[in-house]
């Protein structure tokens, strides 16, 4: 018996010029031989040809020949790459259907200016028939994203009575037959083949819904987990088809949801997650953060410096891997104030809660409660983990990090930060004693050093006298030091130094021997009279006695350089070469260690004298820079700058430069902890350091200024910018809505345990705790959120162009 085969679907499609349809001559002629061929004989198997085999039964009716093995497909390098196979045939199966091209990019070709139909060239398109007629309904049906079976059906009810039919070509495409303006009737297509300007204004029109949706979309899920963001753009894009499914209803079509097409938008749409990621990976890594740093230079470009500046950072000091984060979080995340913290973050390694990053009331009021054991013990012990590495990190970075970032600066004195940090950190002293002992210490070096040398130069000074007029200058110059002082038997020393003057100015200056065996006679020469001078000063006891003695030491000194400056000193040039360096060293000494104005001595000059002889290492701290205070550290004693300034100086111009930078480092280190730690050596609040900081940075600026270097205040600056970071305004300070919480849930376990069984389950479901959990790591999770480049509006839009150029049969699938 002959196996039914179906007829060629092309095939079944000629017809004559009545329309109606009809074979071929050829075709014909060709069946009937094949008839008479297949006529069975008694018990025969039923033979076939191939003609029977290319075109299966006569429409007419003839016998139906049997199916031959379909031809497995042959597969070129092409289709193996691009994954098409397609069955190469002798001939095409209708003589109006264009046959495939040889090659995968011919096939392409083809699709792009569509395969033809030579029985309907020309015919253009039922658009250009009636164009003031469908302008408006064809435009709306395009924006709700309509497909060509969708269209036809719209421009059908548009046109009214004068839609005759529908019919297709040999490909497959819609055809319309309408009549005419002069009543007879003429053919169109609703979507003509190949690309058109036609199909560029669907496209643009049917992509608009779902790019503004998209844009919204993007926008709501900014931040949000992937799957989150997946879930809203499958569910928009699907979405936004079906809408405009269902809103083409009353427009004429009768299609309704087109599921394919709400699938593949909504595939398309999710495919957008992926996408957005691997575009703003690309867009950062090769656009935004090459815009901002500069690889080469380890250094941010104007534009990284003005994204910084415009964080309150310092661009000279952002730089290396402090640069390089910066511009990679601002890359991911495009947020100049999570870049900036992540920066910073990374320096200080402070974490921070979700809460004291946004300040935001309701997080932070959801974090405390957390604290207080109102979510569950392991929401609490998750926060209170978290606040113990957060205060172990601010303790770290204030009282260890920084001082030995002081330390390290000081050592190498070049005026650079390593804002990386350095290899060797030692913890601040906990109390000012051990700072004062190494400024003390530092200082009496100095002076020792610098008396020495001040000793080898007054060696080199021999002969000279002075004359009489240069005597004549020396009561103003004593004047001008002791001011009111008034020298008096009750200061032993100091009396003893203006008698001693009063016999050098008479010629007869310790010529009374100690006993008759000496025979000493008078000193005259000006250097032997200041050694003298300089022994009886240094052997004063009583303090008021040391000043009024130093008064007269420093205004003979004064003496010696006025007399010198008027040419009033008598030797041999050698001698007063060797005079005028030995005052110049003299003088510097005295500038550094006891500073004057017109002869006396400055607020400085005795803040470092007392900080020199006092007995109390952390009384020595306390001279310079106040008595400690948690709250209010701005207030300072007069003359603090100047005598840090000259202490500095003196350091580096006398002592081992090894005990300079130690004696620098101490000072450093000493302010440092006026701001950061209490007078038991317990470090503050990081509430408290930063109201301390921003004290000195504003009220103590000169201070500051005069003891840090640039690179050490930006550092000071990016630390008070992390203790910023996360300190915060307590929400509930009066814990009111902690309690009112806290009645809420006891109430509610009674209402749990009034339900029999409901407690059990409650607690074995573990929900509630792990929810709880969840929220808590959350709300301590340090990893900055990527904010992916939206490009939903371009993936979604795909949807827009699902079902057009497809021929009727294949309409309606994906």
């Amino acid at each position: 018996m002959p196996i039914d085969t179906p007829p060629l679907r092309h095939v079944s499609r000629f017809r004559l010029a009545n329309g109606e349809p009809d074979a071929p001559a050829w075709y014909s002629m060709a069946q009937q031989v094949a008839t008479q061929a297949a006529q069975p004989s008694s018990g025969a198997a039923p033979q076939l040809d191939g003609l029977e085999l290319l075109f299966g039964p006569n429409p007419a009716g003839e016998a139906q020949p049997t199916q031959a093995a379909p031809q497995a497909p042959e597969l070129n390098g092409e289709d193996l790459l691009f994954g098409e196979a397609r069955t190469h045939e002798t001939e095409p199966a209708s003589p109006f259907v264009e046959p495939d091209a040889e090659t995968w990019w011919g096939r392409r070709l083809q699709d792009f200016r569509g395969r033809q139909d030579p029985r309907e060239a020309g015919i253009g398109t039922v658009y250009e028939q009636f164009t003031d007629d469908l302008r408006s309904p064809t435009a709306t049906a395009a924006m709700l994203g309509a497909s060509d079976a969708q269209m036809s059906d719209i421009i059908a009810k548009q046109l009214g009575d004068r839609f005759i039919r529908r019919e297709t070509d040999a490909h497959g495409y819609d055809v319309l037959v309408t009549r005419g303006p002069d009543g007879q009737e003429q053919r169109g297509y609703v979507n003509a083949p190949g690309l058109d300007t036609q199909d560029l204004w669907r496209g643009v029109y049917g992509a608009t819904p779902y790019v503004a949706g998209g844009m919204g979309i993007g926008s709501l899920t900014k931040g949000a987990r992937g799957v989150t963001r997946f879930l809203a753009h499958t569910a928009g894009s699907g979405g936004t088809s079906v809408a405009g499914d269902l809103a083409q209803a009353p427009l004429g079509s009768e299609q309704g949801v087109e599921i394919g097409k709400a699938l593949f938008a909504a595939g398309a749409g999710g495919l957008g997650v992926p996408l957005e990621f691997l575009a703003s990976k690309a867009w950062g890594r090769f656009v935004i953060e090459p815009s901002l740093f500069n690889r080469s230079t380890g250094k941010l470009t104007p534009k990284g410096e003005a994204l910084a500046k415009s964080q309150g950072l310092d661009p000279a000091a952002v730089n290396g891997d402090i640069a390089r984060t910066f511009a990679q979080t601002y890359s991911r995340t495009r947020d100049a104030s999570q870049a900036a913290i992540k920066a910073q973050e990374g320096e200080f390694g402070i974490p921070s809660t979700v809460g004291q990053r946004s300040k935001d009331s309701w997080q932070l009021t959801q974090e405390e409660a957390m604290r207080r054991n109102l979510y569950g013990e392991r929401a609490r012990d998750t926060m209170q983990a978290f606040d113990a590495r957060q205060s172990q990190a601010v303790d770290f970075a204030s009282r260890t990090r920084m001082p030995s970032d002081f330390r390290a600066q000081a050592a190498r004195q070049d005026g650079t930060m390593n804002p990386a940090g350095i290899t060797n950190v030692q913890q601040m002293a906990d109390n000012a004693a051990d700072l004062g002992v190494g400024i003390q210490s530092g200082m009496r070096h100095a002076r020792e050093m610098a008396e020495a040398g001040e000793d080898a130069a007054w060696g080199a000074v021999t002969d000279i006298l002075p004359t009489k007029a240069a005597f004549d200058l020396l009561p103003n110059a004593l004047a001008g030091r002791l001011g009111t002082l008034r020298v008096t038997s009750e200061m032993p020393k100091a009396a003893s130094m203006a008698r001693g003057l009063d016999d050098y100015i008479g010629g007869r200056a310790f010529s009374d021997p100690v006993a008759k065996v000496l025979q000493q006679s008078p000193v005259k020469t000006v250097d032997e009279m200041r050694r003298q001078l300089l022994g009886m000063y240094k052997g004063a006891v009583d303090p008021t006695d040391q000043a009024a003695a130093k008064a007269i030491y420093d205004g003979f000194n004064d003496w010696i350089d006025e007399a010198a400056r008027q040419s009033l000193l008598a030797g041999d040039a050698a001698a007063a070469a060797n005079l005028l360096i030995a005052r110049d060293t003299t003088r510097t000494m005295q500038n550094l260690f006891s500073p004057s104005v017109k002869g006396r001595n400055t607020p400085a000059a005795k803040l470092m004298r007392e900080l020199e002889t006092s007995d109390s290492p952390e009384r020595a701290v306390q001279i310079l820079f106040g008595p400690a205070s948690a709250q209010n550290p701005s207030t300072i004693k007069n003359g603090a700058v100047e005598a840090l300034r000259s202490m500095k100086t003196a350091l580096k111009k006398y002592a081992d430069p090894r005990i300079a930078s130690d004696t620098i480092a101490d000072l450093k280190v000493a302010y440092w902890a006026r701001l950061v730690q209490n007078n038991k050596g317990n470090a503050h609040s990081p509430q408290v350091m930063l109201n301390n900081i921003k004290a000195a940075l504003s009220s103590q600026r000169s201070l500051v200024t005069e003891l840090y270097s640039p690179a050490e205040i930006t550092q000071i600056r990016r630390l008070a910018n992390e203790l910023e970071r996360i300190t915060y305004k307590d929400p509930n300070p009066s814990g009111s809505g902690y309690t009112a919480a806290a009645f809420a849930k006891q109430f509610f376990g009674k209402l749990l345990d009034a339900i029999p069984m409901a407690r059990p389950l409650y607690e074995y479901s573990g929900v509630p705790k792990a929810v709880h959990s969840v929220a808590a790591r959350r709300a301590v999770d340090q990893q900055l959120r990527q904010t992916p480049r939206n490009v939903l509006p371009f993936t979604s839009a795909a949807g827009a162009t699902y079902g057009r150029q497809a021929p009727a049969s294949e309409q309606g699938t994906p």
